[in-house]
């Protein structure tokens, strides 16, 4: 991911990132050692390169689903590699029937951990309002008037960068 154009601001710097190895090998040399107390000092170091694993992951996945054509092409020039296709469907964007008149269920792609979602939806085709902010990849939605049509999409926040809205849903309310 050093110096990528297509990773402008990853959420951990490469240098921070070789520094947590670095820690953790060290800390991983003096266990091996007997070194009293290395241990634990090993699982924290350990943990905070599995954090910035989880956290580079989700900014490349973030960036690959802004243009899916070229998502591979993306997730591999990153060093990541791309997973392979499970025997299920994940979820798709969209917008459902709530269980109540004037209500939806909005639902979204995961995009990780500590990702914060935030979810619009219009009924003129130009002015956004903002329905809710989660931190999951769904919300419900009420106040919605019966036949009318709605223009719905979200957009993803991690590790502070906003990502591009999605594609827009159109919902008719029931």
């Amino acid at each position: 991911m050093t110096n990528n154009k297509r990773f402008p601001k990853p959420p951990v710097s490469m240098k921070d990132f070789g520094a947590h190895i670095d820690a953790a090998v060290t800390a991983d040399q003096q266990v091996k050692a007997g070194v009293k107390g290395a241990a634990t000092i090993c699982k924290q170091a350990l943990e905070v390169v599995r954090l910035d694993l989880v956290h580079l992951a989700a900014y490349v996945q973030l960036i690959a689903d802004q243009t899916p054509d070229q998502a591979v092409e993306i997730i591999q020039s990153s060093g990541f590699d791309v997973a392979k296709s499970t025997a299920h469907a994940g979820v798709e964007w969209g917008v459902k029937r709530g269980l109540t008149m004037g209500t939806g269920k909005m639902r979204a792609p995961s995009a990780g951990r500590g990702a914060i979602y935030q979810w619009e939806a219009n009924e003129d085709g130009t002015t956004n309002r903002i329905v809710v902010t989660t931190r999951v990849c769904r919300a419900d939605v009420s106040g919605l008037t019966p036949g009318k049509t709605y223009n719905c999409r979200y957009k993803v926040q991690l590790n502070g960068l906003w990502g591009d809205y999605s594609n827009i849903f159109v919902y008719i309310a029931t």
